[in-house]
């Protein structure tokens, strides 16, 4: 799945580039040097970004927000980012993960990857970024997905998000409070939660192809007001503004 994680202007220069890989989901470049500002939205992933400001690079762990708010990216001339696949983490991260949903962290204080931000200052594509990520990263410090957070994600993802958690959790064999620590832990956020971003990330895709009736009878909302709340909340502007604004994109 193509997580969507911004929300931003389309002259706003963007590129990424999806892998086929257990650990990364994808890497992306954002290059915006009016430094304009930048939405991020709720993805239910980690991400690690190398931000530029003139010469001077800063890097973080960044876990998946709750609600779509303004993102510090926007403060920055560049951003080259990483996203894990939801639950497949740093060992590092997974220690902490209270500390990192919702919230923005420096790097340094989970890895030391000084290094490697020199060299990517250095590179100057994207493919040669990732290129050199992916020869220098340290797998063993990813910690083996858990069976119970693997199985979850899937079939949330295979029921964009409309599915009834407490049937999903009890197909386990395990409590709902054990499971839901269990996620927390790998992911950031409750099943719930969980459910209800992978369902608003398909809204997304629908409302993209200007089908906003149709949205909220497939995906389990109360009704076209309750789906608008919950759109706006999630990305900050209602459908209709998206669908009419062609120089606004989420990404």
């Amino acid at each position: 799945m193509n997580h969507k994680s911004f929300c931003m202007k389309r002259n706003i220069d963007y590129k990424e580039i999806i892998v086929d890989n257990p650990v990364f989901n994808k890497f992306y470049e954002i290059n915006n040097p009016n430094c304009q500002d930048i939405i991020a939205i709720p993805d239910g992933c980690v991400d690690i970004e190398f931000l530029w400001k003139g010469d001077l690079v800063e890097a973080y762990v960044c876990g998946s927000l709750l609600t779509g708010r303004k993102s510090s990216i926007g403060m920055y001339d560049k951003c080259f980012g990483i996203r894990f696949n939801p639950g497949t983490i740093p060992s590092s991260f997974k220690k902490r993960m209270t500390n990192i949903v919702d919230n923005r962290c420096e790097l340094k204080d989970f890895m030391n990857l000084d290094g490697m931000q020199v060299t990517l200052s250095e590179r100057l594509s994207l493919e040669d970024k990732v290129d050199y990520f992916l020869k220098n990263f340290k797998y063993k410090e990813v910690a083996e997905p858990n069976s119970i957070t693997s199985f979850i994600t899937k079939k949330v993802k295979e029921e964009s998000g409309f599915i009834n958690v407490s049937k999903l959790v009890n197909t386990t064999g395990y409590s709902h409070c054990y499971v839901d620590r269990i996620f927390k832990n790998n992911v950031g956020v409750s099943v719930k939660k969980y459910a209800s971003i992978i369902r608003l990330q398909q809204a997304i895709e629908i409302v993209k192809n200007n089908k906003e009736d149709e949205v909220y009878e497939r995906l389990g909302f109360y009704d076209q007001a309750h789906f608008i709340h919950e759109f706006k909340r999630f990305t900050s502007i209602t459908p209709t503004v998206f669908i009419k604004m062609n120089e606004i994109e989420i990404v």
